[in-house]
Parts: C-alpha cells; structure tokens; sequence
C-alpha cells in the first residue's frame, strides 16, 4: 500500500484522507493552511499521522503528495511546497496538469463526484480519472483508485476539462435547478416532496438510456400554449422566467432544428 501526503482538509480532502486510510493506505501527513477540520481527522486516522500548517514541514519521503485544494489554490500550493522525490497529484477536474510544472512526477488523481461533508460517499461508485507525465506514475496512481472504485480511466488533460464542464450541467445545474423547483414550490405553498418521484425516475431513465430519448415536456412537444401559461405565471420571478424560456428555447431546438417557436418576451 502507498504512503500518501494530503494537502487540503476541505470535503475532498477529507473524504479522501478517510476513504485512502480504511483502504489500507499509509496517510503520513495531512496539511492545510489553518487547523480546520484537524479534530475529525485526527479522531479517525492514526496517531501516527502528522499535522501541519506549513508547507514548507512536509516530509520529504511519501511516495504520493495529493493536492486537494481549491482549484484557484493548486498553482500557489504546487509553486510553494518544497521539491520532493514522490509523485505530485491534484484532485481538480479543471486544473490542467501543467500547473504542477515544478514536480517531475506529476499527475492528476479526480474523483468525478459530488463531495459534502455531512454525506457519505460510497466509493466503491466513483469514477476517478488518471493521468500523469510518466507511465509508471500513472500507473501508480491508477492502482491507487482502484483500492477505492473499479471504475478508474486513463483521460487526458483536455479530456478531463471536458468532463468537468460536461459535470457542471450534469451535477451543479440541474441541483440548481431543483432549488429553483423547491424555491417555487415553497412560494406558493406546495410541497416539494410531491416532485421527488418525478426526479427520481427522471434519472432512472437516464442509466437506462440516453437522456436526449427519454426527454419529455411542452418544449419538446413545441407546446406553445403551455409555455405561455408557464411564463406568466412566472411574471413575478423574472430570473426563473428568463431562466425558463433559455431552457424551452434550447430543447426546442435540439428537438425541432430550425423551428422558431413563437414564445412570449
């Protein structure tokens, strides 16, 4: 089993540290700018483990740094810390590898999930996607995931930029979508709970087939008279409206091409 450095103590971070321990890994050292989120981990990873707040403490003999920061805060890290013999790896879906330009061994070890730190994760679900400057590297790092998921892949630097964008409407706009259902649902009175089927079959469909087939609505119908009715309803929520009529307008053309519906402004 590897011996792993953490640098970042956010819900990756944590998440990581707990699920690379009950694995078998040697989690050596955990580093973060200030002591947050120490007590939970200290609590559950040996006593063996160090703590620090400055970079400039790590040990020098661990044979994989796992950079689990902000994305805005890897550069700084990986610019800071000091050279060291093992293989550098960041966790971020968006930051190129390149960032970590000072390590020779570098990589990138993503966990393609959702992290809160009051949820479990099971990763045993996880995607995670590899890659690093050298084969062997990479191979180190894939064996690694792979004491965590089965689902490990070999993506690329572009590859992966794509998948965090394509993550982002998979994940975060469509949460952001059902606070916008619940936001709606509480204004007038009507409890959210009666959608939760909806969704949940919604996506059931989508592990069954691809979501463009199973895609249902008065937007794909070109259904102008509900669209209309939708929209004034929505007259006093003009974010929500706007909101509403991009989506109908985006369906529509996946759905129907050149057709120009002709929906209320």
């Amino acid at each position: 089993m590897a011996t792993i450095t953490i640098l970042g103590t956010g819900n990756v971070g944590q998440h990581l540290a707990k699920a690379l321990h009950s694995a078998g890994h040697h989690i050596v050292q955990i580093y973060n700018r200030t002591p947050a989120h120490w007590q939970e981990l200290m609590s559950f990873l040996p006593k063996t483990t160090q703590f620090t707040t400055h970079l400039a403490q790590l040990l020098p003999h661990t044979g994989l740094y796992l950079i689990a920061v902000a994305d805005d805060a890897v550069a700084a890290v990986s610019q800071t810390m000091p050279a060291v013999p093992g293989v550098v790896a960041h966790t971020s879906g968006a930051t190129p590898m390149s960032t970590l330009a000072k390590h020779p061994r570098r990589g990138i070890f993503y966990p393609l999930q959702t992290f809160t730190a009051a949820h479990t994760v099971h990763f045993e679900q996880v995607p995670f996607c590899i890659d690093a400057l050298l084969p062997a590297d990479a191979a180190f790092l894939q064996n690694i995931a792979r004491t965590l998921s089965p689902r490990v892949y070999a993506i690329t630097d572009e590859q992966r930029r794509i998948l965090h964008v394509a993550a982002v409407f998979a994940n975060n706009f469509t949460n952001h979508l059902l606070a916008i259902a619940d936001d709606i649902c509480q204004t007038n009175g009507v409890p959210f709970e009666i959608l939760k089927p909806l969704i949940a079959e919604t996506l059931k469909k989508t592990e069954q087939q691809p979501p463009r087939n199973v895609q249902t609505g008065p937007a794909k119908r070109a259904d102008v008279h509900t669209i209309t009715q939708h929209l004034q309803l929505l007259e006093t929520q003009p974010q929500y409206r706007h909101l509403y009529r991009i989506l109908s307008e985006s369906i529509a053309k996946m759905y129907h091409g050149n057709l120009k519906l002709p929906f209320p402004e």
